[in-house]
C-alpha cells in the first residue's frame, strides 16, 4: 500500500517500554524520543528500526541532531568536529545535507540490533548529551561557524 505508516521495529519497542520511555513512531519506522534534560532543555533522539549487517553483526543507529546550518561548515568547525571525534569513546559527528540545502550536524552511534534495555539507555544518553552540548555551545556563539 503506497504511502503506508511503517512499523517500527518491535525489539526497540520492548527496551522502550521496559525502560518507561515515551515515543512516537515516524512514516519510516524510526523511533523518536524527546527527552527534558537536568537544565530544563529539551532534546530529541532517534532510534532507526531498520538495520544492516556489519559481518556477523546487526546493527542499528541511535542519533540525535545537534546543530542545523544554511550551508556545509566552516573549515573551523568541520575541524573542531573531527577533533571531538578523537575525544568520544563510542560514536561519532556526522554531516547530512538535506534537500533544501540545510546541513545536519548529527551525533550517531551503532549498537547491535539484539542490545539490552541499559545498553540502549546509555547509547541515548550519550548521543543526546554530544548533541546538546554542540546545540548550547553554537547556539550560545561559539565563534566556529
Amino acid at each position: 500500500m503506497l504511502g503506508a505508516r511503517k512499523q517500527g521495529d518491535p525489539r526497540v519497542q520492548r527496551l522502550l517500554d521496559q525502560l518507561g520511555y515515551r515515543y512516537t513512531v515516524d512514516a519510516q519506522g524510526n523511533y523518536e524520543l524527546l527527552f527534558e534534560l537536568a537544565d530544563g532543555r529539551t532534546q530529541r533522539a532517534f532510534i532507526n528500526s531498520k538495520t544492516e549487517q556489519f559481518g556477523e553483526l546487526e546493527i542499528r543507529e541511535v542519533w540525535s541532531v545537534g546543530f542545523v546550518i544554511p550551508e556545509m561548515p566552516t573549515r573551523e568547525l568541520a575541524n573542531f568536529l573531527l577533533l571531538d571525534n578523537c575525544a568520544v569513546k563510542l560514536g561519532s559527528w556526522r554531516l547530512l545535507r538535506m534537500p533544501d540545502g540545510n546541513v545536519l550536524i548529527i551525533f550517531a552511534t551503532q549498537v547491535s540490533a539484539d542490545a539490552d534495555a541499559e545498553t540502549l539507555r546509555s547509547c541515548l544518553h550519550g548521543v543526546l548529551t554530544k548533541a546538546d552540548h554542540l546545540e548550547k555551545n553554537l547556539g550560545g556563539g561559539l565563534d566556529i561557524l
